[in-house]
């Protein structure tokens, strides 16, 4: 069976792509087989680990902007047994401007609704969203703004 293991931290230079590569390769080398997902457009992962794109080479930016490719064909080798990589490119910005263009302009009037709601409100729509959180059964040792946030913008809009 297949485990997922997400690295994500909105603070840059924590060493999250450090950490990636490094617990990839730990893993690799215990025998598992593992595939890192370079979801970011500097692609540090992607050369971190020795693989050079050009602009024309298929990427996660691929995958998202094409349907009818698909994450398999875009699976890299790495110098390592066992160690995968889907990698990325500068690309990958592009897109990422353009989703949050789309989304974006939606999440920014959740938050000036938000802002505009009184003390009392904001902290009865936060209780909420805790226990929300709760009732879905999260067991989250450390919940973080961002995901009370995201639940919150949920509850809004549902």
């Amino acid at each position: 069976m297949a485990e997922i293991i997400a690295v994500a931290n909105q603070k840059g230079g924590v060493a999250k792509t450090t950490t990636v590569i490094n617990l990839g390769a730990a893993l690799a080398l215990r025998g598992k087989k593992v595939l890192l997902i370079d979801t970011n457009p500097q692609a540090n992962c992607t050369t971190g680990l020795g693989i050079e794109l050009s602009q024309s080479d298929p990427a996660l930016h691929t995958v998202i902007t094409s349907p009818e490719s698909g994450v398999k064909e875009i699976i890299c080798e790495t110098t390592m047994d066992n160690l995968y990589l889907v990698p990325s490119h500068i690309n990958l910005s592009a897109k990422e401007q353009e989703l949050y263009t789309q989304v974006g302009g939606e999440a920014d009037k959740l938050e000036k609704y938000k802002q505009e709601m009184s003390k009392k409100d904001r902290t009865a729509l936060r209780n909420k969203a805790l226990e929300k959180i709760k009732q879905d059964g999260c067991k989250v040792n450390l919940i973080t703004k961002a995901l009370i946030n995201a639940v919150e913008n949920e509850l809004l809009s549902g």
